[in-house]
């Protein structure tokens, strides 16, 4: 993918990528999804994921009750 190297240049690892990607494909997904569609193991999404909420590229939505949903963020914010 194009966009790919671009991100890769400015620091993002590969499975971050990978993850941001997959969120801007289809908008929100929980991070056991996220793991299943990616192949990363889900012990690394949640790291990778954390990772990409400090960088503020996506956003954690997560109500007591239901489970945490994880958004992507425009690039440019």
């Amino acid at each position: 993918m194009k966009h790919s190297l671009h991100l890769t240049e400015l620091g993002l690892s590969k499975e971050e990528v990978l993850i941001y990607q997959t969120l801007l494909e289809y908008g929100h997904l929980p991070a056991r999804i996220l793991s299943s569609k990616t192949g990363i193991k889900r012990v690394l999404t949640y790291k990778v994921l954390d990772q990409l909420e400090v960088a503020g590229l996506i956003r954690k939505e997560d109500e007591s009750t239901k489970v945490a949903q994880f958004y992507p963020e425009h690039p440019e914010k």
